[in-house]
C-alpha cells in the first residue's frame, strides 16, 4: 500500500504544479498594470515638462522686459521641484509619480497665467502713464507758446529776454529728448517732460514780468506819441482851413506863425520823448 506521507507529497506536488501558472498569470497581470501606470506617469511627466518649458519662456521674456513676475518665478520653481520628485517616484510608485507630475503641470500653467496677469496689469499702467505724459507735454507746450508770445512782445519794446529765452529753449530741448525716450523708458520720458515743464513755467514767469515792465515803460511813450500825432493832425487841419479862410494877410501871417511854433514844439517834443517823456507830453 502507498504510504500516507507519499500521498501527501503527491498532493503537494500537484498543487504546486497547478498553482505555478496561476502565480505566473497573476504576476503577468500585475506587471502589465504597473507598465500601464508607468506609461501614464511618463505621459504626465512629459506634459509637465512641456508646461514648464512654456512657463520658462514666458518668465524669461517678462524678466527681459522688466516686468515684475516674482510670483510666477516662485511657481515655476515649485513645479520644477515637483517634476524632479515625480521622476524619482516613477519606477517605485508610478501612480504617485503621475499625480505629482500632474501637480507640477498645473503649477507651471499657473505660472504662465501669473505672467499674463502681470503683463495685462503693466499694459493698463503703461496706458495710464502715457495718457498722463501726453497731458503733461501738451500743457508744457502751451506754457512755452505763451512764454514765446510774451518774449516776442517784450523784445519789440526793448526788454531783456535772454534768460527767459534760454529757459524756453532748454524746455523745448528736454521735450524733444523726452519724445526720443518714450518708447524705450517711459519713466525717463516722464522725468524729462516734468523738468521741461518746470523750466517752461520759470521762463513764462520771467517773460511775463519783463513784458509787464516794458508795457509800464512803453505805454506812456505810446500815449505821448499818440498826442503828438493828434497835434500834428490838428496843425495840418488848421493850415488847410487857414488857406481857405479868406482873411487878410496880416492876420493870416500871424496865424501861420502860431502854427509854425506848434510844429517846432512838436519837433522838440519828439526829441525829448526818449529822455523826458513828461516834458515831451507837455510840449505836445
Amino acid at each position: 500500500m502507498i504510504k500516507y506521507s507519499t500521498i501527501i507529497a503527491l498532493v503537494i506536488i500537484c498543487l504546486l504544479l497547478l498553482s505555478t501558472p496561476l502565480i505566473e498569470t497573476a504576476q503577468a497581470a500585475e506587471k502589465k498594470e504597473k507598465d500601464k501606470q508607468v506609461e501614464k506617469a511618463r505621459e504626465a511627466i512629459a506634459s509637465a515638462e512641456q508646461a514648464i518649458s512654456e512657463a520658462e519662456s514666458k518668465v524669461s521674456e517678462a524678466e527681459r522686459t522688466g516686468l515684475e513676475v516674482t510670483d510666477a518665478i516662485n511657481a515655476l520653481r515649485e513645479s520644477k521641484e515637483l517634476l524632479s520628485e515625480a521622476k524619482e517616484l516613477l519606477s517605485d510608485d508610478p501612480q504617485r509619480a503621475a499625480t505629482v507630475a500632474k501637480r507640477a503641470e498645473n503649477i507651471a500653467r499657473m505660472a504662465v497665467s501669473l505672467v499674463e496677469k502681470a503683463s495685462r496689469k503693466e499694459e493698463t499702467k503703461t496706458e495710464e502713464q502715457l495718457k498722463n505724459y501726453r497731458e503733461l507735454v501738451n500743457e508744457t507746450r502751451d506754457i512755452i507758446a505763451r512764454a514765446r508770445e510774451a518774449i516776442d512782445e517784450a523784445t519789440k519794446t526793448g526788454g531783456n529776454v535772454t534768460e527767459a529765452l534760454q529757459l524756453i529753449m532748454q524746455a523745448e530741448e528736454l521735450l524733444r529728448e523726452a519724445e526720443s525716450q518714450l518708447k524705450i523708458r517711459m519713466k525717463e520720458a516722464v522725468r524729462l517732460a516734468t523738468q521741461a515743464r518746470i523750466l517752461a513755467e520759470k521762463g513764462l514767469k520771467i517773460s511775463e514780468n519783463i513784458r509787464k515792465e516794458t508795457r509800464a515803460r512803453v505805454e506812456p511813450r505810446l500815449k505821448i506819441e499818440e498826442a503828438i500825432t493828434q497835434a500834428q493832425q490838428a496843425i495840418e487841419e488848421a493850415r488847410s482851413k487857414l488857406s481857405r479862410a479868406g482873411i487878410d494877410e496880416n492876420s493870416a501871417k500871424h496865424l501861420r506863425e502860431i502854427l509854425d511854433q506848434g510844429v517846432e514844439l512838436l519837433a522838440k517834443a519828439r526829441e525829448k520823448l526818449s529822455m523826458n517823456p513828461e516834458a515831451a507830453r507837455a510840449l505836445a
